[in-house]
This record gives structure tokens, C-alpha cells and sequence, in this order.
């Protein structure tokens, strides 16, 4: 079974969900969650170490894919959140969340 970690979860006007998690070992994750589909979601984290990506421990999972792909993210809020706004606008329109 997963631990439970402490998470922000932003509900959008437009239907979409965040979820935006850190903790005290410098662990992030942002998911921008699209429906009730396990894969239709964007993640960028490092908790899972396992993914070979040229930006590791920080990596992407594309929306429908379990595999990742290198990250501009760090972990660092104030670099990340500009990066994150911008993903959130480029998929204001991709939402159906009507039923979550």
C-alpha cells in the first residue's frame, strides 16, 4: 500500500486538478489531472529514481503514458511554478472532469 503524502489539490474553474506535493526530503511532484483515467494526467516529480532521463531524478510522464521523459522542472518552487502556469494554459480546453 502507498503512504499517504501531504498534498495541495487546486480544483480549476475549467475542471482540471492539481495536485502539488513536497516533503521534508526534497521529493516533489506536480499532476495536472485531465478525468477520472488513471493516465490522463501530466506528472513532473522526483520520487521515483528509476527513470533513465538525461534530468534525473526530475522527470515528466506525458499525459497517457506511464513511461517519462526528461523535466525542466527542479523541485524549486519559484523556478517551477512559472513552468507549471504554463502547462495548466496549454491544456485550459483538455478537461473532462465532469464526473470527479
Amino acid at each position: 500500500m502507498h503512504e499517504l503524502k501531504p498534498m495541495l489539490e487546486i480544483k480549476l474553474i475549467n475542471g482540471l486538478r492539481l495536485h502539488i506535493r513536497y516533503n521534508d526530503f526534497g521529493e516533489y511532484s506536480y499532476k495536472l489531472i485531465f478525468s477520472s483515467d488513471d493516465l490522463d494526467r501530466i506528472r513532473f516529480d522526483n520520487y521515483d529514481k528509476d527513470w533513465n532521463v538525461e534530468t534525473k531524478p526530475h522527470h515528466y510522464h506525458l499525459r497517457g503514458a506511464e513511461e517519462a521523459m526528461k523535466s525542466p522542472m527542479s523541485g524549486t518552487p519559484s523556478d517551477d511554478l512559472p513552468i507549471l502556469i504554463s502547462e495548466i494554459e496549454k491544456h485550459k480546453y483538455s478537461c473532462s472532469l465532469t464526473q470527479i
